[in-house]
Order: structure tokens, then C-alpha cells, then sequence
């Protein structure tokens, strides 16, 4: 695991790409209605509605990634639409581990 965090470090270093150059950049590619998708932490959620509705994609779906119950979420998946309307709803969480194997929420989810 700290391997992965160290080759993590190292590569976001050398690429150099924050999430608001990554959103400003969709704004530019998408068409309007178009969909942007977002795989990111939960300690940045208000950051990235910020972003996003600076940039004219408006948060529509988040889902909070939890790796088994009665743990923190440590991944969100958040979908924005471009010049969307405002209507944000928050999905049902996602387990990743029940009884020490893939939760079947999780098995389908990737399917």
C-alpha cells in the first residue's frame, strides 16, 4: 500500500494535473448535456461542486464507496451534466466487502 501511495506521489508530480484543470478541460470537451464522471475522495466533495458548477456541469448523482459497514467512505463517485439543471440526488451506498468477500451490491455494480 505504500508502495501504490509513493508511485501515486510520483506520478501525479509528474504529470501536474490538479481536478480543477481536469474539469475545466471537460467543460471545454463536452457537448452540452454531455456527462462527465468522477472517481475521487469524499473529503473533497465540496471542492468538486464548486468546480464543477464554476464550470457549468452540474452535480446530478454522487455515491458514496464504502469498503464494508461501519467503515468511513473512501471513494465518491459523483456525475455531473453539462449546463444541466440544478437536482442532485445521493444513491443508495455501495459496500465493497461483506463477510470478507465482495458484496454482491458490489459484484453487480461491476457487471
Amino acid at each position: 500500500m505504500k508502495h501504490r501511495r509513493a508511485v501515486w506521489r510520483a506520478l501525479t508530480k509528474l504529470i501536474q494535473v490538479t481536478i480543477s484543470d481536469i474539469i475545466s478541460i471537460s467543460k471545454k470537451l463536452l457537448k452540452n448535456k454531455g456527462n462527465l464522471a468522477i472517481v475521487i475522495r469524499p473529503d473533497r466533495l465540496i471542492e468538486i461542486i464548486e468546480l464543477m458548477r464554476k464550470n457549468n456541469i452540474e452535480p446530478k448523482r454522487i455515491k458514496f464507496i464504502y469498503p464494508k459497514l461501519g467503515k468511513e467512505s473512501n471513494i465518491m463517485l459523483i456525475e455531473g451534466i453539462k449546463n444541466g439543471k440544478p437536482g442532485l440526488k445521493v444513491l443508495d451506498p455501495l459496500y465493497v466487502y461483506q463477510n470478507n468477500e465482495y458484496s454482491k451490491d458490489l459484484l453487480n455494480y461491476v457487471r
